[in-house]
């Protein structure tokens, strides 16, 4: 399997669940336009993310949040562009041909794709149960805001959603899951749409809605309390372009019946999904970010504290957003397995043959897989931490490290190898001032 992607034919993965079907068609029944090309290649990076945007543009302040999510997104835009032009140059079919030409890059991407998505079920998990338990407080008990969330409550919570999804957990063929990830980000949407209308609606009538401030009182800081802040906060926002997952399972597909014409359409798909990522993120973020200001993914409500989840901005009488709330929880939940089955595939690759192939190994891997995803969700309360960890220790090498390196090095033109090397510098600084800020900020919490 490709280091760098997910094999559709294997796995009903997020990533490519919507590649699946046509997969498995014959090519004469492909037919695919550019915008839907692109929609496939945002699939992965229309996520949860999205809802903890504004809580980021909260502290770096609206400009700045605006012009560092702008420009990650021309950097990861140009980064996809520059690997497609590469892989048509040297005729190239997969990124596991293009890794394999630079030294320690497939090794590397398969340790970088593990850290991305054992910290990213992490992520998932953490928010869906403290959503989940605030559902049930406010319609079982009805008593919300009333009781603390305890690591108690969580851990019980996240072994009653992990066992639920086990048995998917153990099986071969995720087949029967193939269409989650459309249903993951169609959710999604749905609450975008939901949420930048409720926000529109308070900024338009300077009325207060959910349990923020009002719209007249909102206030946002001009820049972020200080540099290290502005650090921390950088691997979130990488954390929305992740389309290099699906690059090339998709670039196959269009240029199966034409490969001519399926390059160019491959191009303007990329420049397509890029624009789109960042009006979708730009327009949820900063409508919630002039709504809530500085509350925003910051309400404390009870004992309840949102932990940068913009969602718990609304009210839970908000019958609308609390029904996708809920929605999201179970999508959520039901996407553990899909994104745990390639990760087991990346550990394979790194443990010796005879382990790797071991007929227990995808058991072991899933009781291993489920320890931490326990123990970094119970030890590390705080989401935004937890998405910055997956950005900083993963996706900085899995989409900027290992792709500049293969641009720097087989780069046909000397500029595409200095943007090859910059985006590895890039990369490593996120991988490594990132990563210390964000334990920092992990270490300064548990200790107060």
């Amino acid at each position: 399997m490709d280091p760098l992607t997910i094999d559709p034919r294997t796995s009903a993965s997020p990533l490519m669940s919507s590649t699946h079907d046509l997969e498995a068609a014959p090519p004469s029944a492909r037919p695919m336009s550019t915008c839907t090309a692109a929609l496939m290649l945002s699939a992965f990076s229309l996520g949860v993310g999205v809802f903890l945007m504004p809580s980021v543009f909260a502290q770096l302040g609206l400009g700045l949040g605006v012009t560092l999510l702008v420009l990650f997104g021309l950097l990861s835009t140009a980064v996809a562009f520059a690997i497609t032009t590469i892989a048509d140059h040297h005729a190239m079919a997969s990124m596991a041909e293009l890794v394999a030409r630079v030294p320690l890059a497939p090794t590397l991407s398969h340790v970088f794709v593990l850290i991305t998505l054992v910290t990213g079920n992490a992520s998932h998990l953490q928010l869906v149960a403290s959503m989940a338990f605030d559902l049930m407080e406010s319609f079982v008990t009805g008593d919300y805001g009333a009781y603390a969330f305890t690591r108690a409550h969580k851990a019980v919570l996240l072994l009653l959603f992990i066992g639920a999804v086990l048995p998917f957990c153990l099986v071969a063929d995720l087949s029967r899951l193939k269409h989650m990830g459309k249903l993951v980000s169609a959710t999604v949407i749905l609450t975008c749409v939901a949420l930048v209308s409720n926000c529109a609606y308070s900024i338009a009538h300077d009325g207060a809605i959910g349990v923020g401030p009002s719209t007249a009182n909102a206030t946002l800081p001009a820049l972020p309390a200080d540099a290290g802040t502005a650090i921390r906060l950088l691997p979130t926002i990488c954390f929305t372009y992740t389309s290099l997952f699906s690059l090339f399972p998709l670039r196959t597909v269009l240029l199966a019946k034409d490969a001519a014409r399926g390059a160019a359409q491959m191009r303007r798909a990329v420049l397509v999904a890029g624009a789109l990522q960042t009006a979708l993120y730009t327009i949820v973020a900063t409508a919630a970010a002039l709504a809530f200001g500085e509350e925003a993914g910051a309400t404390v409500h009870g004992t309840r504290q949102a932990n940068g989840n913009v969602l718990y901005n609304f009210a839970p009488n908000d019958y609308l957003i609390t029904s996708l709330s809920f929605l999201l929880v179970v999508v959520i939940v039901l996407d553990y397995p899909i994104i745990q089955f390639p990760a087991v595939d990346a550990a394979r690759h790194l443990l010796p043959r005879a382990i790797g192939e071991a007929p227990h190994l995808q058991l072991g891997a899933t009781v291993a897989f489920a320890a931490a995803v326990l123990a970094l969700d119970l030890f590390i309360p705080d989401l935004s931490d937890l998405f910055g960890l997956c950005g900083s220790l993963g996706i900085s090498g899995y989409c900027y490290i290992i792709p500049g390196g293969v641009i720097a090095r087989l780069g046909h033109t000397r500029g595409l190898q200095l943007f090859g090397a910059l985006t590895c510098v890039v990369g490593v600084f996120i991988l490594v001032a990132s990563t210390y800020f964000i334990m920092q900020h992990i270490t300064t919490n548990s200790s107060s």
